[in-house]
């Protein structure tokens, strides 16, 4: 009977947060998704033989030449047609990133599992945030994982061919090439850079005026990214961004989030080197990405999925560890509606809370990593 009771309220559960969602998708799907009307019209630039770092719509855009290619396929479909699909297949990818996580955590998902795990990802601020902006991380984030499926399986071909369209598609996912360096994945990590080059030539072939716009991307668009001016914007959560809060002075804050980064990595790397997990490697490499980058935007933290999932079967049997993790999510997934309000310091402690989230999340698979030490 209560067997039976729970099904129901996890039934009605997943069920409200599914028609929400979807009525969130449709409202979406009908009005303007910012960030892809950007790709859209890069991509339209690419076909014009026009300048894809001019002003288009919502931003600039901030992606290498090559990034444009994946959007080309949209630009021949009418703008809201496009940025249907596109948003819808995003949508479709929450899904298809919770199968796969399960796939390389080698775990069966039982439907209530997935159905939890479904409603608390569509529920989390950076889902909607990602969806609402028409970004591409989940659709890139489901190609890594397609890839790092595929590798454990020994498709190395197929696994490198599918993680360079996911960087090419997020070209901050190039840190994550770390994952097959230290699984010494050769194979996969040489067919990457084969189809990196393979899609470069073919880019210049058809697209001649892409050879100069590297120059405007490397000498113009890298150096804003890596500016420490103006990172204190509420929606940038990583380490630069907390830490930018706590002063306007620019070189003491390049100088404190370089000492961050290199504590980060080099405890992190330590972790990995000693259990030699390969689980834990990639939890640990996808929590410490949003850390580092110098401009982590909210919806960037949709790639936590694979890290929670990892550390929640290591600490599954912990209450203490799954009640810190529960306030991990619940960090990671608030909204702040009016940040302006939170500004004067230590309030704006708060402001930074993804990033506290992110870094206690980051403690917990560390502890995992000594759980797993102690038991070899």
């Amino acid at each position: 009977m209560i067997k039976l009771t729970m099904k129901k309220v996890l039934v009605v559960l997943f069920g409200s947060v599914f028609i929400y969602s979807l009525v969130s998708l449709a409202k979406i799907i009908n009005t303007l998704a910012p960030d892809f009307s950007v790709y859209y019209a890069s991509a339209h630039s690419l076909l014009t033989h026009q300048s894809l770092y001019t002003i288009h719509s919502f931003t600039v855009f901030n992606y290498p030449p090559i990034s444009s290619l994946f959007f080309v396929p949209f630009v021949l479909l009418p703008y809201q047609l496009a940025q249907g699909i596109f948003v819808s297949l995003s949508y479709l990818c929450i899904f298809a990133c919770i199968v796969l996580c399960f796939k390389i955590l080698n775990k069966k998902i039982a439907w209530q599992i997935f159905l939890i795990i479904s409603a608390l990802f569509l529920l989390s601020f950076p889902t909607k945030f990602t969806l609402g902006m028409g970004q591409s991380n989940l659709i890139a984030y489901t190609l890594f994982l397609l890839s790092v499926f595929l590798e454990n399986k020994s498709k190395k071909i197929f696994s490198g061919i599918i993680l360079a369209i996911a960087i090419i598609l997020k070209p901050i996912f190039v840190l994550l090439i770390l994952y097959f360096l230290f699984k010494k994945s050769w194979n996969s990590m040489f067919t990457t850079i084969i189809t990196g080059l393979i899609l470069l030539v073919f880019q210049q072939l058809f697209f001649a005026q892409t050879f100069s716009q590297w120059t405007t991307y490397i000498t113009h668009i890298l150096p804003g990214l890596m500016t420490t001016k103006g990172r204190e914007v509420y929606y940038n959560q990583g380490l630069l961004g907390t830490i930018s809060r706590f002063t306007t002075n620019l070189e003491a804050r390049q100088i404190f989030n370089w000492i961050g980064v290199i504590i980060i990595l080099a405890d992190g790397i330590k972790n990995i080197l000693q259990t030699k997990n390969n689980q834990l490697t990639l939890s640990v490499l996808l929590c410490t990405l949003p850390l580092i980058d110098s401009l982590s935007w909210q919806h960037h933290f949709v790639i936590l999925l694979f890290p929670f999932l990892f550390t929640y079967y290591q600490l599954k049997n912990s209450k203490q560890g799954v009640s810190l993790l529960a306030i991990s999510y619940l960090l990671i997934s608030a909204n702040i509606k009016n940040p302006n309000n939170y500004m004067w310091f230590p309030v704006s402690i708060a402001l930074s809370h993804v990033f506290w989230g992110t870094l206690l999340l980051l403690m917990l698979l560390l502890y995992s990593a000594k759980i797993l030490q102690r038991g070899k």
